[in-house]
């Protein structure tokens, strides 16, 4: 079960966090009972009242500090729970050259719309031979079905929503024809699938299916990405 802590952070959940306050809480009672001895040994080494007060908010600092301490922690979890969960766009490498290479990250969605999971091949910037050959290695433009597809990159998707009552599987599928649909200033893509996802916690995990060594020494990413012709839904 997941622990908030003051309407936040899962990561409080993880049993180290847990201890914390399990030994404030003891070391209060145990503070609280030990007080009657306390003045009793105080009394007898001569201790002044001004003293005991010194010493008592002594004691009470620490609780304090301790409290602090909780709080630090969890609007530290917080920041860790942000930067884990990474909102599109996204840019992740991905070495599809190996059958069995995944790349999995934690997804943040803000809107509920339409997004794009493409592969994006890189070229060196103003490298007219560098572009060639990447060119040759993602084949022809979609719209030409009769056009040289290039290598092949068969990929396993998958998407789990991560929930409050626990996580769901989405989206489980293989995708084998993966062909170009944009290019820019130093790179190619290759659109994987266009996804309508709803706000919340995602997990989402891309599987190479196939060795592809003739990709070896391309630098290749997994991009996701906002698709530029869809607006936010207004129905979450």
């Amino acid at each position: 079960m997941t622990v908030y802590f003051f309407g936040c952070c899962p990561w409080l959940s993880s049993s180290r966090i847990r201890i914390i306050p399990f030994f404030l809480i003891v070391s209060f009672f145990v503070w609280i009972s030990v007080q009657p001895i306390n003045n009793i040994v105080l009394k007898g080494v001569g201790l002044m009242n001004g003293k005991r007060m010194f010493y008592n908010k002594f004691v009470g600092v620490f609780l304090a500090l301790s409290v602090l301490l909780i709080i630090t922690l969890s609007i530290l979890g917080c920041a860790k729970d942000t930067v884990l969960s990474l909102t599109p766009p996204v840019v992740l490498p991905f070495a599809v050259q190996k059958a069995g290479n995944k790349v999995e990250t934690e997804l943040r969605i803000v809107d509920h719309r339409e997004y794009i999971f493409s592969l994006c091949f890189n070229y060196k910037e103003g490298d007219q031979l560098d572009r060639e050959r990447v060119k040759k290695l993602v084949g022809d433009n979609y719209a030409d079905k009769n056009g040289d597809p290039g290598i092949q990159t068969p990929l396993k998707l998958k998407i789990t929503a991560l929930q409050s009552t626990g996580e769901n599987v989405i989206i489980e599928k293989d995708i084998s024809d993966i062909r170009l649909r944009s290019w820019g200033g130093d790179s190619f893509s290759k659109h994987i699938d266009y996804i309508i996802m709803k706000p919340g916690h995602y997990r989402v995990s891309v599987e190479s299916l196939k060795d592809s060594p003739e990709l070896i020494g391309t630098e290749i990413f997994l991009t996701i990405g906002i698709y530029p012709k869809s607006t936010p839904s207004l129905k979450n």
